[in-house]
């Protein structure tokens, strides 16, 4: 459905129709964002490729071919975006405002909480692990969307994400564990 409503969104833009591009970065903006903050490290970075993901797009509707995954299609244009920002500004600040990317989920009960979660995430996992983490949670991405945007094995991703879940409660319940015996 989704991506049946993205197609016919881009169809819209390659006739002509801008305004459909609100169309399709309401149905991707969390997608858009997750992808790019897991890869940037920083929210204003993460933002500035949003932007340029939907500018990209409407400079490039005509390379978009009607049986391409659409929604792969955008992801990968903000995945490339953002390498392209790394490349330019080297980006070295990993732990750079998280409590602002905490802002995306309003809905966040311990907010607290998540800024660890977060900031171990950056820690101990790797990029890749990183992006499939934050691709799921925060972007909201199935597994199978996953595998097709970053062109790996279903399988791997599911492993991947399992793995990365697994390392964060060792390294958070570590944690926990310290601060317990300082009590």
């Amino acid at each position: 459905m989704l991506n049946n409503q993205l197609q016919l969104a881009l169809q819209k833009i390659a006739a002509g129709d801008t305004d459909a591009l609100e169309t399709v970065y309401n149905l991707t903006y969390k997608k858009v964002y997750a992808v790019s903050l897991s890869l940037l490290k920083n929210r204003q970075n993460a933002a500035d490729a949003m932007q340029e993901t939907y500018e990209k797009i409407l400079l490039n509707i005509g390379r978009y071919n009607k049986f391409d995954n659409p929604e792969g299609w955008i992801v990968t244009i903000a995945k490339n975006i953002s390498y392209d920002i790394l490349r330019r500004k080297k980006n070295d600040a990993p732990y750079e405002d998280f409590e602002n990317l905490l802002s995306v989920e309003s809905k966040t009960a311990d907010k607290e909480a998540c800024a660890d979660i977060i900031k171990a995430a950056y820690k101990i996992l790797s990029e890749e692990e990183r992006q499939i983490l934050f691709m799921h949670t925060i972007g909201d991405f199935k597994h199978r969307e996953i595998a097709l945007a970053l062109k790996k094995p279903y399988a791997s991703v599911r492993w991947i994400y399992a793995q990365s879940v697994k390392k964060l409660q060792r390294q958070l319940n570590q944690g926990s564990e310290k601060t317990d015996e300082e009590n």
